[in-house]
């Protein structure tokens, strides 16, 4: 008597996953399978062996163990049978960028008794998802987790030659703002061709504004942030240009010095106010 583990995945198809002995004949805990059995027997004539074990069964057809890392083959197999344990292997997709995607099959598989096999096994990558490729999935997962359109940010790509996420300024946090950059939190989602996704994220992703509105007041915030200290004006120009340079694909127009005075004198409780305003009043303006 044999006990047959099986995998039917969208992504890894249909297999034999691991084969396994319930007892050897000729030994004590043989005689109390056996009247254990008999006892199942009256209660239940078993279930229908599943399609997919049936169809894998037969000469020619050779499977890998999991667990074990060996090859068998299932000759025939009764119309029914008991259904055993079940269990969860989780499949990891790592696709670092410009390298190879990487599959592997993580988990237990459970053998009665609480006893349970480690598996830990790297799996071919199928065809059909071999073929695509590493900017499609970004952008498809990109997409999804920010509500941006396909098409906007496959245009992005295809003017900029950059993976870029453009944004509306006033959704961003502060620290986004500085650094251009982010954190995009991916839910739980189902992809045609890879199967479902749990919940993950994708670091460092580039920033961009959304559009010329969101490029000038991005620019202007920066501006007022980078405040932290008595300014002049030669170090406020050079300052502009250097936050201009950061737009490449905009074109916001920074605020002159005397323009960013007259903000500060307009609103002198604000903290960063007075490393304009005593450097005006000292006539180092």
């Amino acid at each position: 008597m044999w006990r047959i583990y099986y995998l039917d995945d969208p992504l890894l198809g249909r297999r034999l996953i691991h084969a396994m002995p319930l007892r050897e004949e000729g030994t004590a805990q043989n005689v109390r399978d056996e009247l254990k059995q008999k006892r199942r027997q009256v209660r239940s004539t078993g279930t229908s062996t599943p399609a997919l074990i049936r169809e894998a069964s037969g000469e020619g057809s050779t499977w890998l163990s999991l667990t074990e890392g060996s090859a068998f083959e299932v000759h025939e197999c009764a119309d029914r049978g008991e259904a055993g344990p079940t269990g969860a292997l989780r499949l990891h997709l790592q696709w670092p960028e410009d390298q190879a995607m990487q599959l592997a099959l993580r988990g237990k598989l459970p053998l009665g008794d609480k006893l349970a096999a480690p598996v830990e096994q790297r799996i071919d990558v199928p065809e059909h998802v071999a073929s695509l490729t590493y900017d499609e999935l970004w952008r498809v997962l990109v997409g999804f987790a920010t509500r941006i359109p396909l098409d906007e940010l496959t245009t992005w790509r295809t003017h900029t030659g950059k993976r870029l996420l453009p944004q509306v300024f006033t959704e961003l946090p502060e620290a986004t703002r500085r650094t251009m950059r982010r954190v995009v939190e991916i839910p739980a989602h189902q992809h045609p061709d890879l199967g479902t996704f749990e919940a993950s994220k994708l670091a460092d992703v580039f920033v961009v504004p959304r559009g010329e509105a969101d490029a000038q007041q991005w620019a202007e915030w920066l501006e007022w942030d980078a405040l932290t200290t008595y300014a002049v004006p030669t170090a406020l120009e050079a300052r502009a240009s250097e936050i201009a340079a950061r737009f490449p694909y905009h074109r916001p127009k920074l605020r002159t010095p005397d323009a960013l005075l007259k903000f500060a004198a307009g609103n002198p409780a604000n903290l960063k106010s007075r490393f304009l305003l005593a450097p005006a009043d000292l006539g180092l303006w």
